[in-house]
């Protein structure tokens, strides 16, 4: 096992196996019955920094999976698990009627729940350790609250949960909140992360257990949802609950194409976290089930930035392919099969938990394209003026990154350093995003990427360095990168 701290999941998870060959007890009570275990016998969840991991949950599975009840409930738990071994209250910022509902949802939390100001906080920080500050933004205040904690050396441990709006919620990511709840707020007080996870109401669970949704289609995103939602320690064991639910069933209904693809995915995620493949084949027999070679080379053809001219596949510096590295490195495809996505979020989930400490690195595609390059970030919806971008930076000698979703690139951002960022400002509320990449990015250069003269006004405005107009022209794009790279 690559990382002990995951020995009492495993531990639990066969037990319960056990116990359900043994007295045909149903698959939820089941469930119910695993988180309690892990809770009892290691505290797993209390030991081990999911903040991140969190943050990109929430923000993955909120929109299509759970109703804002639900994730509300979901972080809430985490936060529970998390402020365990933290001194101090938990600050709640917000309207009476959110602090009533957030102070339900805290009901098991063995700390005090202060409802407070701004100017609370500080006090509060001035006399002693707080354990978690939870800030419901929906004006500017709030956002400058925000942005103080940020950069306050005594919340540097500290999870920071913004409530917010669509309106508000990229900014509240860009100031480093660890996770966003989106409004409006359910009032679910019931349950814990697992059941809320995987409870009747979830679609997932629905397909899995019988109740099958009729766009097998829908149901193959929200099962590699589930799958590329996961993140980082927390996540993955969610991801261990998910992975075996009744695979059989999907096979009968939706054919064996579409179980193997779901069923590589999981075993992709498992195997990267888990670092130990044999470990995962004891776990379930079906979840390493291969997609057939005919699929493997339509996928193969399809990977353009890692095989060569002729189609052939690249070796890895480990004699290994790319494409099956695929289930690492989480490489993009187009194409109609669900699996790419949910390997890219396998990647991310990966990325988090190295950096957390568990496991050796392993070697993808970007990580192994020449560290000693200047590196670029594209954010560029408009795939023709994306590749234009990219062909000039890569002549250029940088190396790009291009993330198809906005929470993408600020999470890359976030992550790891680049020389230069490029971003699309052309939509409402556009504009923020710059000022996200600036707060995050430092001094790096973050040019704006807009399609008319307001929109270049505004990004100058929220922090942008200079201006890319669209449409774009290679030439002149590459003479101003040039000009730019030889200056002091």
């Amino acid at each position: 096992m690559s990382d002990p701290r995951w020995a009492p999941v495993l531990h639990a998870f066969e037990d319960l196996r056990e116990h359900q060959r043994t007295t045909g007890e149903d698959r939820s009570a089941g469930m119910e019955r695993l988180a309690a275990m892990i809770e009892e016998r290691a505290g797993l969840l209390g030991h081990l920094d999911v903040s991140e991991s969190a943050a990109q949950f929430l923000e993955a599975s909120a929109p299509d999976l759970l109703d804002a009840g639900e994730v509300l409930l979901h972080h809430l738990r985490e936060l529970v698990f998390k402020c365990r071994h933290r001194q101090g209250p938990v600050l709640v910022v917000a309207g009476s009627d959110t602090h009533q509902r957030v102070h339900r949802q805290l009901a098991g939390l063995e700390h005090r729940v202060l409802r407070t100001d701004a100017q609370g906080v500080q006090t509060q920080l001035d006399e002693g350790p707080v354990a978690a500050v939870i800030v419901e933004v929906a004006d500017s205040p709030a956002l400058d609250l925000l942005a103080r904690l940020r950069v306050d050396p005594r919340c540097e441990p500290m999870p920071i949960v913004a409530i917010a709006g669509s309106e508000h919620a990229g900014e509240c990511r860009a100031l480093g909140a660890a996770a966003v709840v989106r409004v409006p707020l359910g009032a679910n007080a019931v349950g814990g992360c697992m059941a809320t996870l995987l409870g009747q109401d979830n679609p997932v669970v629905r397909a899995f257990t019988g109740d099958v949704l009729p766009d097998h289609r829908a149901f193959a995103r929200s099962a590699t949802k589930v799958i590329s939602a996961a993140r980082g320690e927390n996540g993955t064991y969610c991801l261990l609950l998910a992975a075996p639910l009744n695979l059989e069933n999907a096979r009968k209904i939706h054919g064996p194409v579409f179980a193997r693809q779901v069923q590589e995915a999981s075993a992709a995620a498992l195997r990267d976290v888990l670092g130990d493949m044999a470990r995962v084949h004891a776990l379930d027999q079906d979840l390493l089930a291969w997609i057939s070679r005919a699929e493997r080379g339509a996928l193969q053809a399809r990977l353009e930035r890692v095989t060569s001219g002729d189609g052939r596949p690249v070796p890895t510096p480990d004699g290994g392919t790319w494409f099956n590295r695929l289930c690492i490195a989480g490489v993009e495809v187009d194409g109609e099969v669900p699996l790419p996505r949910a390997i890219q979020g396998a990647r991310r989930m990966l990325g988090l938990a190295h950096r957390a400490g568990g496991g050796a690195p392993v070697i993808t595609p970007l990580e192994d394209r020449g560290r000693d390059k200047p590196s670029a970030l594209v954010f560029e919806p408009d795939a023709s003026v994306a590749e234009t971008l990219t062909r000039e930076l890569e002549r250029a000698g940088f190396d790009v990154t291009r993330p198809e979703e906005i929470m993408d690139a600020l999470a890359r951002v976030r992550s790891q350093p680049f020389d230069l960022i490029l971003t699309a400002v052309d939509g409402p509320g556009a504009v923020k995003v710059v000022s996200g990449f600036r707060k995050l990015s430092g001094r790096t250069t973050v040019l704006a990427i807009t399609p008319d003269a307001g929109s270049a006004r505004a990004a100058l405005q929220h922090g942008a360095d200079d201006i890319v107009s669209k449409p774009v022209d290679g030439s002149i794009f590459a003479a101003r990168l040039r000009a730019r790279l030889r200056a002091p």
